[in-house]
C-alpha cells in the first residue's frame, strides 16, 4: 500500500467534506494520511483527518493576507504534504497567484487552474461575455445603471437580477415587474442582468477533471435543489440524448478553458439548448456523489501526482444519490 500526505482546506465547508470523504473512500492500494485546514475547532470534516490546523481568518479586517498565508505554508510544510486541495471557494483566487511561490516553500503542489481561469469564471458577467465571444450558448446578460424597461428589451421577462460575484444563489432573484426589480436592487451588490432558464428538471451539474493538459472525465447529474445546494442527482444512461447533449456541451466549455484539475459546470436544458449559467473552477458539492456512482475524482487527482495512470474515458454508472440531515453525538 502507497502512502501519500494530502492538505484540504475548508474542511468544515460542504465541497471541503466532498473532498474529504472522496479521499477517505478508496480501499485499494493508495493511503492517504489527510491534514485538514479550516477557521474553525469544531469543523465538522476535521473528523475524516489524521490531524487539523485553524488558520487566522481572512475575512477578517484584522488578519492580512500575509499573515494567513505564512500560517498556511508553515502549516502545510509541518505535516509534508505532497498535494494541497482547495475546499474553500474564497480562497481561490488568492491560492492562484501564490502557487507557485507555495510549491517553492513547501515542496506541495495546490490542486488548482490559473489565476485567469479562476478571475474568469468567478465574474459571472465576465463568464457570460467570454462564453459568447467564442460562440458558446449562454444566458444573455447585461451589467450597468438600467431601468426595468432597459433590462426588459435586453434580457426577456421575467429575468434574473444577481450578484456579479457571489455563489449559492445568494442575493439572486427572478423578477417579474418594477416592484420585484426595485427590491432585487435593493438586497444585490454589483448587480447583472440575465435572461431567465426555465425548465428547472432540466438543471445538471456536470464535475470535470483535467489532468496534464487532458480531460479526464465529464460526470453529468440531474439535480434536484434545495437553499442553492443539489439535495438530490441522478446519472443517466449516457444513451439517453439529453445528457449527451450536455456532455457534449461541457466538452465545448472545457476546450475554451485552461484548467487544471477539478472544475464544476453547471446548466439548463432549454427547448433543447443547454446554457451554462455558472462554472466553479473547483470541485464542488456534489463531489462525492460522484464518488458514490463510481467517479472518484479528489483519488484521480492523487494518482495522476503519484504517476499512476487515471483512464480517460470514466463514466458514472447509472443510480441516484439523496442528501439528507443527520445528527451526531459530540463527546
Amino acid at each position: 500500500m502507497i502512502k501519500v500526505k494530502v492538505s484540504v482546506t475548508g474542511a468544515g465547508s460542504l465541497f471541503g467534506q466532498g473532498i474529504l470523504k472522496s479521499v477517505r473512500d478508496d480501499s485499494g492500494s493508495i493511503y492517504p494520511e489527510i491534514h485538514g485546514l479550516d477557521y474553525f475547532w469544531d469543523a465538522f470534516g476535521f473528523r475524516y483527518c489524521d490531524s487539523a490546523t485553524v488558520l487566522p481568518d481572512i475575512l477578517s479586517e484584522h488578519v492580512s493576507e500575509s499573515e494567513w498565508y505564512n500560517e498556511l505554508v508553515a502549516a502545510v510544510k509541518g505535516f509534508q504534504s505532497k498535494l494541497l486541495f482547495v475546499g474553500a471557494d474564497f480562497e481561490l483566487q488568492i491560492l492562484a497567484k501564490y502557487s507557485d511561490d507555495f510549491f517553492a516553500q513547501t515542496g506541495c503542489k495546490i490542486i488548482i487552474s490559473p489565476k485567469e481561469t479562476i478571475e474568469i469564471c468567478k465574474d459571472k458577467f465576465l463568464f457570460a461575455k467570454y462564453l459568447g465571444a467564442k460562440q458558446i450558448n449562454v444566458p444573455f446578460t447585461i451589467i450597468g445603471d438600467v431601468s426595468f424597461g432597459e433590462a426588459i428589451k435586453a434580457v426577456g421577462c421575467p429575468f434574473v437580477v444577481k450578484p456579479r460575484f457571489g455563489a449559492r444563489s445568494r442575493g439572486v432573484s427572478l423578477v417579474h415587474n418594477e416592484v420585484e426589480f426595485t427590491s432585487a436592487l435593493n438586497s444585490c451588490a454589483e448587480p447583472i442582468f440575465q435572461q431567465f432558464l426555465p425548465n428547472p428538471d432540466a438543471e445538471y451539474s456536470c464535475g470535470i477533471i483535467v489532468l496534464n493538459g487532458t480531460l479526464h472525465s465529464v460526470c453529468t447529474l440531474k439535480r434536484v435543489l434545495r437553499d442553492g445546494n443539489t439535495w438530490e442527482a441522478v446519472s443517466g444512461n449516457m444513451e439517453d440524448p439529453e445528457f449527451l447533449l450536455v456532455e457534449r456541451y461541457c466538452r465545448q466549455i472545457v476546450a475554451g478553458f485552461d484548467f487544471i484539475g477539478p472544475a464544476n459546470i453547471q446548466c439548463r436544458v432549454v427547448d433543447g439548448v443547454p446554457y451554462a449559467f455558472e462554472v466553479n473552477p473547483r470541485f464542488s458539492g456534489t463531489t462525492y456523489f460522484r464518488t458514490l456512482l463510481g467517479v472518484n475524482e479528489p483519488l484521480n487527482v492523487i494518482k495522476n501526482s503519484m504517476g499512476l495512470e487515471v483512464p480517460t474515458d470514466l463514466r458514472l454508472r447509472p443510480g441516484k444519490v439523496r442528501r439528507y440531515f443527520s445528527e451526531c453525538l459530540e463527546t
